[in-house]
C-alpha cells in the first residue's frame, strides 16, 4: 500500500496505490532492515490507528456472479518501531474471514486467500480492531478466475489451506512444534527468504515448495505447453517436479485429520507424466478412507490430469490413496496439490485459526517419515 504503483516483474502485474479504494488510515515505511529484502509493493504499508472497522471496497470490472481469488498480504516489518505485531481480524463483508495473528518473528510473510463469488458489484474487505493493537494491510488482490474451476456448493467460500509443489528443490525451512501446535503453518506464513516464487500469469497462484526426503523426486528441465493445457492451468515450473514412491509397487498416501470432523474439504490433484524414458503409461486409481474414490487412468506425456472433489470430504481422518493398478509397471507419481477448506458465508465465524495444523502427510503407505507441508 502506499502512494506509488508498482510493476511485479516476475508476473508483469500492476500493483495500484490504494487512494480511491478506502478513506480511512495512513501511509507507513517498514524498517530499513527488512526493507531490503523484499518486493517493492511490500515495502510500505497502510495503518488503522483510528476506528473500530475500516474497509476496503474493491468493484472489479467483470461485476457479480463471477468467480475471484482474494488475497490478503501482510507484513508488520516493525513499521512502527514497537516489535510488537498487532492481531485483529480480517472480514469479508460482514463476516469474519479470519484472524491476523504473528509470533515475535516481525519478518513473517501472511497471505490468507479465499475463492468465492459474490452478488455484489463490489467486494468489501475489512479490517477490524480486536483491541491488540492497530491493523494494517501490505497489499489486497484480486484476480478473476475461471468459473468452472474451484467449484464448491452454492452460498460457499473456499478457504486457501494448501496450495504444494511437489518435488521441487526449494523448500521451505523447518517449522517448529511450537508453530505446529498454535496453528501458525496452515494459515500460510512463510519467512522472507521462502515466499513463493511460482506465481505465473496464470490466476497469480502462490505455489509453496514442498520437499519430500522420503519420496523420490522426478524432474524434467522441459517446459511445455502441454503441462498447463486444463482449465486449471498449474504452472509449468511447478508440474516439471513430482515426487514417487522408492518402490514400483508402494502407493502415495495424502491424509491429514481435520479437528472438527463436520468441517468440508475440497481436494485438487495435478498429475503429469514428467519421465519421458516411460515407455509404457503410468496407472493409477484413488481410494478415500480405503474406499473406491478415482477409477483407474493412464497419466499423459501430453496433458495435465487434474483429479478433484465434486462434493466436500469429511471426515475424523481423510485419507487419500494413490495405488498402482495390478497392469501398472511404474509407481504413481503427483506433481501438485491444492486443499481447501469450505465457508459457508452465512456462518464465516468458524475461524482459521480454530482448526488444528492441518497435519497434512504425503509419504508412501506404510512408511514412518511424514512430510509436514509449510502453509
Amino acid at each position: 500500500m502506499g502512494s506509488q504503483g508498482y510493476i511485479y516483474q516476475e508476473t508483469g502485474i500492476v500493483y495500484v496505490p490504494d487512494e480511491g479504494f478506502t478513506e480511512t488510515g495512513e501511509n507507513n515505511n517498514i524498517t530499513a532492515e527488512v526493507d531490503e529484502t523484499i518486493e517493492p509493493y511490500l515495502k510500505n504499508l497502510r495503518s488503522f490507528p483510528e476506528g473500530k472497522r475500516n474497509c476496503y471496497t474493491l468493484k472489479p470490472k467483470a461485476g457479480r456472479n463471477n468467480t475471484y481469488l482474494v488475497r490478503a498480504t501482510f507484513l508488520y516489518g516493525n513499521y512502527d518501531s514497537q516489535n510488537s505485531p498487532p492481531t485483529f481480524d480480517l472480514h469479508l463483508g460482514t463476516d469474519l474471514w479470519t484472524s491476523v495473528t504473528f509470533d515475535s518473528n516481525y519478518t513473517q510473510v501472511f497471505n490468507p486467500e479465499i475463492i468465492y463469488i459474490p452478488t455484489t458489484d463490489y467486494i468489501d474487505v475489512c479490517l477490524v480492531n480486536a483491541n491488540k493493537g492497530v491493523p494494517f494491510i501490505s497489499a489486497l488482490e484480486l484476480r478473476l478466475l475461471n468459473n468452472d474451476i474451484y467449484k464448491a456448493q452454492l452460498g460457499s467460500a473456499l478457504q486457501t489451506l494448501e496450495r504444494n509443489d511437489y518435488g521441487a528443490s526449494t523448500t521451505q525451512p523447518p517449522i517448529s512444534d511450537e508453530m505446529r501446535s498454535c496453528g501458525l503453518m496452515e494459515k500460510g506464513y512463510v519467512t522472507l527468504n521462502h515466499v513463493a516464487d511460482t506465481r505465473t500469469m496464470f490466476y497469480d497462484r502462490l505455489w509453496f515448495p514442498v520437499g519430500t526426503p522420503d519420496l523420490v523426486t522426478v524432474e524434467t528441465e522441459l517446459t511445455m505447453d502441454a503441462m498447463s493445457n486444463n482449465d486449471y492451468k498449474p504452472p509449468p515450473v511447478v508440474m516439471r517436479t513430482a515426487v514417487r514412491p522408492t518402490t514400483n509397487n508402494d502407493s502415495l498416501v495424502l491424509s491429514w485429520k481435520p479437528k472438527d470432523p463436520t468441517s468440508g474439504y475440497y481436494v485438487f490433484m495435478h498429475f503429469f507424466e514428467v519421465d519421458f524414458t516411460v515407455r509404457v503409461p503410468r496407472q493409477f486409481s484413488i481410494d478415500l478412507n480405503d474406499n473406491p474414490w478415482f477409477e483407474a487412468e493412464n497419466l499423459s506425456m501430453d496433458s495435465v490430469l487434474t483429479v478433484f472433489a465434486t462434493v466436500a470430504l469429511k471426515g475424523v481422518e481423510l485419507k487419500l490413496t494413490i495405488a498402482p493398478t495390478n497392469v501398472s509397471t511404474f509407481p504413481p507419481l503427483l506433481n501438485a496439490a491444492e486443499i481447501y477448506i469450505e465457508k459457508n458465508l452465512q456462518q464465516l465465524h468458524t475461524q482459521l485459526e480454530d482448526e488444528d495444523f492441518l497435519g497434512l502427510v504425503l509419504a508412501m503407505a506404510g512408511s514412518e517419515q511424514s512430510l509436514y507441508p509449510a502453509i
